[in-house]
């Protein structure tokens, strides 16, 4: 059996528009949860207390600004890894508060299949970095 016409399922691809889908559309919907809890921080806080989260207050202001502009520098491929590890610690902090695996995946039982998946997005942009379609690399070609 010749397995050679199999080659094509198994190249990397070197195409860094995915990643620049990826970061696109990932960012937006960041930075689309973290402008409303910036428009109304306080909102959030009743529920911090409810779970036992020690400083609502600061931590719902610290989410807010870390959704927001984790996600516009996650769009830019600015800061890429920073941004993806403040908002992988969002993510594991959600999970956490949420009841982590005992809450289940399925998100229409109250389960947490949206913030584990946003976890392995933001941690793949920890390891991969943005890609060659950001400013991380312009910056990069710039300073090397």
């Amino acid at each position: 059996m010749d397995i050679s016409k199999f080659k094509p399922l198994f190249k990397v691809s070197e195409n860094s528009n995915l990643e620049l889908i990826f970061r696109l559309m990932v960012g937006f919907i960041m930075l689309y949860h973290g402008f409303h809890k910036l428009m109304n921080p306080m909102g959030l806080v009743p529920f911090l207390e409810m779970k036992g989260i020690p400083f609502p207050v600061l931590s719902a202001i610290l989410a807010a600004i870390t959704e927001f502009f984790g996600g516009l520098a996650l769009m830019l491929g600015l800061a890429t890894r920073l941004a993806a590890l403040g908002l992988a610690v969002c993510m594991v902090v959600a999970i956490i508060t949420m009841g982590g695996f005992s809450a289940g995946l399925n998100s229409l039982n109250g389960g947490l299949e949206y913030q584990w998946t946003l976890l392995s997005v933001f941690a793949f942009f920890v390891f991969s970095g943005a890609g060659k379609a950001s400013l991380d690399q312009f910056i990069w070609n710039r300073i090397r």
